[in-house]
């Protein structure tokens, strides 16, 4: 609408009379008399943080001050709709391994609970000692037998606790480091957050947004506290006149050696919003492969950890019959 244009009052009329979601109607109509009260658009947007998220609120502050929300608007449009994208895929192809947990889960559960007293009554009857791992899984069924609740109790203290401690600074810290370096999810974590950097910087440097300004606004907008830093870092030393390549480059285990030489490049041929545009493509496309290759391990893990746990419950049952076997002879 406006690049067609339609003034942005008009066009929030357009889009409220069009809006279907009443939670999302009453947003854009109090965006809309914000708007018609003097309000910036971006200051307006920044009163429902949580639709808007603080992104969306920079970006379109951009285009607002060098006069492009036209194209801000596109571009966070493409955004959307390739995290909505990356979302689904992810969603579609975790539903496989959703089912296998939760047939998981529920047979172990049964065997604790229904198959494994009845082994119990029979083996102690007999005089011969149980096998350490026998013990193990009849300690196992009675726990959720006789204290269920106590269990439950357990699990969600400890889900408390670790909630407690990534919210606080520290914690927040602390699993900011380890998500990048967990083992398949933390390149997936740093592909997604270098893509966002390169594709934000570069959107806000191909429409005029000065480089030092441009910076704030992607480190803002990573999504990852690490990489914030970093490109907070690279900002200050950009400021005293050095290139933005090289304190990028200090950071190797953020930013991959190709990537920092793309940016090295284009700083010296001026050509550094172009490249940051393809070098986000580039990281995108590794993404996606990231994600192709992390939901197909998946799959076979929790198939893995079933039939650990299956055949756990069938050594621990057969040794006792073995030994009694044995002894009898």
């Amino acid at each position: 609408l406006l690049r067609a244009g339609v003034p942005i009052l008009q066009g929030l009329d357009v889009l409220i009379k069009t809006t279907r979601n009443e939670a999302l109607l009453a947003v854009l109509v109090d965006v809309r008399e914000k708007v018609s009260q003097g309000t910036s658009f971006h200051e307006s947007l920044a009163s429902h943080p949580t639709v808007f998220p603080a992104l969306y609120q920079s970006m379109v502050h951009a285009g607002e001050e060098a006069d492009f929300l036209a194209d801000v608007l596109e571009q966070l449009a493409g955004f959307i709709e390739r995290q909505d994208d990356l979302r689904g895929r992810v969603v579609g192809m975790m539903i496989y391994p959703m089912v296998l947990v939760t047939v998981g889960v529920v047979g172990m559960a049964a065997i604790l609970v229904f198959l494994v007293p009845k082994f119990r009554d029979a083996f102690e009857a007999g005089d011969s000692q149980l096998p350490w791992i026998t013990r193990m899984l009849f300690g196992a069924s009675d726990a959720l037998l006789n204290h269920f609740p106590l269990v439950l109790a357990m699990m969600a203290l400890i889900l408390f606790g670790v909630i407690t401690f990534v919210k606080s600074e520290f914690g927040r810290g602390c699993w900011q480091r380890w998500r990048l370096k967990l083992w398949v999810i933390g390149p997936l974590n740093r592909a997604v957050a270098l893509s966002r950097f390169c594709r934000i910087l570069g959107t806000m440097l191909n429409n005029g947004v000065p480089l030092l300004d441009a910076l704030e606004i992607a480190a803002g907008a990573t999504g990852s506290d690490i990489l914030a830093d970093q490109v907070r870092i690279a900002a200050e030393e950009v400021q005293q006149g050095h290139s933005l390549a090289k304190p990028l480059g200090e950071a190797s285990d953020i930013f991959p050696p190709d990537v920092v030489e793309m940016i090295a490049v284009a700083e010296e041929s001026n050509q550094l919003p172009g490249v940051l545009l393809k070098a986000a493509d580039t990281v995108e496309r590794d993404t996606n492969r990231l994600v192709d290759m992390a939901l197909r391990l998946v799959e076979p893990l929790i198939l893995v950890i079933i039939a650990t746990g299956v055949g756990f419950a069938a050594i621990a049952l057969l040794m006792p019959i073995l030994l009694m076997a044995s002894n009898m002879a």
